[in-house]
């Protein structure tokens, strides 16, 4: 299979989904696969992906795709005798849509790690007649995307991200603390992913104002980065907990010491699919409490993998938080459940498997004149 994954997010961003995108293609590669990358001229997708191994092609990508852009493209699929095409935003659908007309490559798919489409004409003409169908990280993701009339029958095929099922991390050491900053005191509550606007960093911020009323020595951590950093800084000063926050940045080679250093992982989103980073948490034993929104209810087991709180209650949040950092024992259960659960349903492994046999699959219908369903 000759695939070719175009990613175009900004420049400077470097999310779950840019994450998980890279990731996929190393696995692909590793298993005989062809594989080619691209995306943002001076992009960190094609900057990650270079550095594993992925050959990369940079594109100038303005507001809105350029015919220039396409013809590009296409000649890129030509010559690499492109089979499939693999997008992720709906600007990337356009593009890689017009580059395959050019080019005449078999099958278009869409990842999308959220819901990103709405019901207008203009995702309408985009979807219908420039792709072959959606990949969904989560059930949640296709079940709000058949609310759209216009998406009733359209093929959709739910494959979740994995983790590598690694060994528990040991002890953390000292030099970690030090490297990143860190004092070394409990309870460390923390939270990872991008810092975008449907995250709600900023609900991070007010539990961490009540748990302070009652844990003064607890510290925060946010790790990640992205365009809402300034905002984030500004709102913990005015909450007056600024002191008490760390804003790591993008730490992705010590992820899994930084979850084990958090006694709790909190996610605060207001729409998900099925959060990486919520998952790599759970494989790390870590007790988290999270928003029960898109997939997440997909992954935690109310009470047994972790706690589920409804969309926007931060009261909620708070209490559960402190019920748990008064309640070790509870927080080492829930953990030991959560690496256990994540190890039986979302192995990295398992989910690469269901990847490529969907691909291929789609691949061999298509070049048989069928169509693919869900």
């Amino acid at each position: 299979m000759r695939l070719f994954i175009q990613n175009g997010t900004p420049a400077p961003s470097w999310g779950e989904s840019d994450r998980w995108l890279v990731k996929l293609s190393v696995a692909l590669k590793a298993r005989g696969h062809e594989i080619v990358c691209g995306g943002r001229e001076g992009s960190r997708f094609l900057e990650k992906a270079e550095q594993a191994g992925i050959p990369t092609f940079p594109l100038r990508m303005g507001s809105d795709v350029s015919l220039i852009s396409a013809v590009k493209m296409a000649r890129i699929f030509k010559e690499l005798h492109i089979e499939l095409v693999l997008t992720h935003l709906t600007r990337d659908v356009r593009l890689a849509g017009m580059a395959r007309q050019l080019s005449k490559v078999a099958v278009l798919l869409a990842y999308h790690a959220i819901p990103l489409l709405k019901n207008n004409w203009r995702y309408r003409f985009t979807y219908k007649e420039l792709a072959d169908g959606i990949i969904a990280s989560a059930a949640a993701v296709e079940k709000e995307y058949r609310k759209i009339r216009w998406m009733n029958g359209y093929p959709i095929k739910v494959i979740p991200p994995g983790v590598k099922c690694t060994p528990t991390v040991p002890q953390i050491p000292n030099q970690l603390l030090s490297r990143l900053g860190l004092p070394d005191q409990r309870p460390v509550i923390g939270i990872f992913g991008q810092l975008v606007r449907y995250k709600q960093h900023l609900i991070f911020l007010e539990v961490a104002r009540n748990i302070l009323q009652e844990w003064p020595e607890a510290i925060f951590l946010i790790v990640g980065d992205g365009p809402l950093r300034g905002e984030i800084q500004q709102y913990a000063y005015d909450l007056n907990i600024l002191d008490r926050l760390y804003m790591l940045g993008n730490h992705t080679d010590e992820l899994p010491e930084i979850y084990r250093l958090c006694d709790l992982v909190l996610l605060t989103s207001e729409v998900e699919g099925l959060p990486c980073s919520l998952m790599e948490a759970m494989h790390a034993e870590r007790a988290v409490v999270a928003f029960d929104v898109g997939g997440v209810g997909e992954l935690i087991l109310p009470e047994e993998t972790g706690v589920l709180v409804p969309l926007n209650d931060i009261y909620l949040m708070t209490q559960r938080a402190l019920e748990l950092l008064l309640a070790p024992d509870e927080r080492e259960r829930l953990g030991r459940a959560a690496r256990r659960w994540v190890e039986k349903n979302f192995s990295f492994e398992r989910s690469v498997d269901r990847f490529e046999n969907y691909l291929l699959q789609v691949l061999a219908e298509k070049e048989r004149g069928g169509i693919h369903g869900t």
